[in-house]
């Protein structure tokens, strides 16, 4: 009766000390012991959320890259569009000569302001706006990427500025030719970084969104139920007092029945 007793509050003690450790822990597997194959499996899923944060960490770099380019080449267009202006004014005819060089020097003015944008453009060591080797992204934990093109716009737009009109039959020629074609060159530029944005952008919610999914299946494996582990240990702490107070009785009772037999051995030997 005593050992029965005493394996019933042992019993109670381990699954109090397995309910103690979800509580303290969260987790109903928090290591092999607990449960192997879904341990080996929780740590699967762990290894892949770790994974894809990492990639997701990589496109925000990324996009950041393109967040630089973006506002240098949005500033460039500005640059470009008050440059017409001048351009405009250097095509009459009827200009002062001081008040043509004073465009001219302001002409000049905007080209390098435009090519302080391009040479500042970097981010994470890449320039979108004066690469010619191409921007490549990772977009998954597979070792896929994603090609972000890349601008030379020292050739497609300071190479076309390059030259000051001295007339205004240069700056006519300049306005309608080579002007025009690096406007669009810089809308082209600006078009196809918002696009690449864009796409990276929907890649990194799209492992965001695989990151959440697989945190919840990895939950629903190793979290333990708080409430219910609560509960559990509430019951099982009643069962140990009783366990307790039974294992007492056991030991009680057999002190009797041993002292019980020691009178009858004593009244026998006389």
């Amino acid at each position: 009766m005593v050992f029965t007793s005493l394996a019933g509050l042992n019993r109670i003690n381990q699954q109090i000390q397995v309910v103690m450790k979800q509580i303290n822990t969260g987790y109903k597997v928090n290591d092999a012991l607990d449960d192997g194959a879904a341990f080996a499996v929780a740590q699967g899923l762990r290894a892949d959320i770790i994974a894809n944060e990492a990639v997701r960490g990589r496109i925000m770099s990324s996009k950041g890259t393109l967040a630089v380019a973006n506002e240098a080449a949005t500033k460039i267009s500005d640059t470009i569009t008050r440059m017409k202006g001048t351009l405009t004014i250097l095509a009459d005819d009827n200009l002062s000569d001081d008040a043509r060089a004073l465009y001219q020097s302001q002409f000049e003015s905007q080209r390098s302001e435009i090519q302080n944008y391009i040479d500042n453009a970097t981010f994470g060591g890449v320039n979108v706006l004066d690469n010619t080797s191409g921007f490549r992204v990772m977009t998954s934990v597979n070792g896929n990427t994603t090609n972000i093109q890349t601008y030379n716009l020292n050739n497609d737009i300071i190479g076309l500025l390059n030259t000051t009109p001295t007339t205004a039959a240069d700056a006519q020629t300049l306005l309608t030719g080579n002007f025009v074609t690096a406007q669009q060159n810089i809308g082209i530029t600006l078009s196809t970084i918002g696009n690449g944005s864009i796409q990276i952008s929907n890649q990194a919610d799209f492992l965001g969104a695989v990151s959440d999914a697989t945190e919840v299946g990895l939950g629903a494996i190793v979290d333990a139920d708080l409430a219910k582990a609560a509960a559990r240990l509430q019951s099982l702490q009643i069962q140990q007092q009783l366990a307790t107070i039974t294992l007492g009785m056991s030991v009680r009772n057999n002190d009797y029945l041993l002292k019980l037999f020691d009178g009858i051995n004593r009244f026998r030997s006389y």
